[in-house]
């Protein structure tokens, strides 16, 4: 029994810490200043902007409905504030993931942030191939251009999620599935699931409205936007596990 508990203890003691930044500084952001969103290079992290609405969906990976009524939670006071946001880690940091966690871990600390997840039942949302098939053409390594037209209430948005790398987004030809599915409008607590079987990138032309309104835009609702590309949303519904924020108060300067 003894041993029992003593290999216990070993085990949790074992753990490896969390990761966390070595120094970090956090001061008001002046409108007008430059921004910076989610910049982690080197052993270097640095947020500057606006609000902490993206800052937060970023580090805890926050989705749809759920993400929102996490982040509607927030006082006012704190969640429209700017911050600039600058920290050092004792290394270089080996990848977004573990930026992420160390963001975490700095908002634990600086703002007392606390939340728990709790299981819900929800609707979810899974990207299918309509009956008939799909109805756009492969994107080739060999054709001209991006091949990407993503149009949202008359405004090109093919870009997002953005892809940062200027470089490579030049050469992007098409989009995965998995990457339309990203694109798409979602208010239930998960992303929507790419279930089309289809793999390879593809030639997307989507152009939909969100306008309540007969007549405001010339393009179709988004589900009819779809059915022209082979593609449907299907709803099933799933026990999800959803963050709940408990806590979180303004940092100190410094």
């Amino acid at each position: 029994m003894l041993l029992a508990a003593l290999s216990a203890c070993l085990s949790v003691s074992a753990q490896p810490a969390a990761p966390a930044f070595e120094v970090a500084s956090i001061k008001p952001w002046a409108s007008g200043s430059a921004m910076h969103f989610e910049e982690c290079t080197g052993d270097r992290f640095l947020h500057a902007g606006p609000g902490l609405a993206a800052l937060l969906r970023w580090a805890f990976d926050l989705q749809g409905s759920a993400g929102s009524e996490f982040l509607q939670r927030i006082p006012e006071s704190i969640r429209l504030k700017g911050y600039v946001i600058e920290a050092k880690a004792a290394a270089p940091i080996a990848s977004e993931s573990q930026c992420r966690l160390m963001v975490q871990a700095l908002f634990a600390d600086r703002f007392k942030l606390a939340f728990h997840r709790e299981t819900r039942d929800a609707d979810l949302l899974d990207l299918v191939v309509a009956r008939g098939g799909p109805k756009m053409q492969k994107a080739l390594p060999t054709d001209q251009g991006t091949d990407i037209n993503i149009v949202i209430d008359g405004r090109l948005a093919y870009d997002w999620p953005p892809i940062a790398d200027p470089e490579t987004r030049a050469h992007t030809k098409g989009l995965t599935m998995r990457e339309v599915a990203q694109r798409l409008p979602n208010n239930t607590p998960q992303p929507i699931a790419d279930k089309t079987g289809l793999e390879g990138r593809y030639k997307v032309d989507l152009r939909y409205s969100t306008a309540q309104t007969v007549g405001v835009q010339d393009d179709p609702p988004l589900d009819a936007a779809l059915a022209k590309l082979g593609l449907r949303l299907e709803k099933r519904k799933a026990s999800v596990k959803v963050p709940v924020l408990d806590h979180i108060e303004a940092p100190g300067e410094n």
